[in-house]
């Protein structure tokens, strides 16, 4: 578990950091990856469907193998496949604009309760600057608030079970 862990961070790292590289600067949204790859080459945005399945899929694992048994451990399954749906329908300026915010914050939910369950309910306090950025980044910033929770969370619990 811990190297797939260490696989979906480096994953996760190496896409943000490539849409930030690609974009010129932070976008508004994660989400909004999917629109500045189709920019540059029809087809492209696609990327974003298979990060998020390749994050959803590995993140719901570790957590679902790290709560082991407790009665919240199918906060899990909110967490990967809210995010795998996100992707799915990644034209939120559009007609698939309710089922990718629904997925959206059901991902989020899922891995904030998951995470507060867990005992590191401390890291949540994290996303209480998020709101107060910059206006035109303000969900971006959420966003990475949010994933930086869950793989503190995961990386904190996965170093203690070892």
């Amino acid at each position: 578990m811990t190297a797939l862990l260490y696989t979906s961070f480096l994953l996760f790292v190496a896409y943000i950091t490539a849409i930030i590289a690609v974009n010129g600067g932070v976008p508004t949204s994660v989400s909004d990856s999917f629109y500045i790859l189709n920019r540059r080459k029809q087809g492209l945005g696609r990327l974003f469907t298979l990060w998020c399945d390749a994050v959803g899929i590995s993140v719901m694992t570790v957590m679902f193998e790290l709560s082991g048994g407790a009665w919240f451990q199918f906060m899990s399954f909110f967490a990967g496949t809210g995010l795998c749906f996100a992707g799915t329908a990644p034209l939120f300026k559009s007609h698939e604009k309710v089922i990718h915010y629904a997925s959206a914050a059901v991902c989020a939910v899922g891995a904030a309760l998951w995470t507060g369950f867990m005992g590191c309910y401390w890291l949540l306090l994290l996303i209480i600057p998020a709101p107060f950025v910059r206006r035109g980044t303000r969900m971006f910033r959420t966003e990475m608030a949010l994933f930086v929770i869950t793989y503190g969370a995961l990386f904190i619990i996965n170093l203690k079970q070892i």
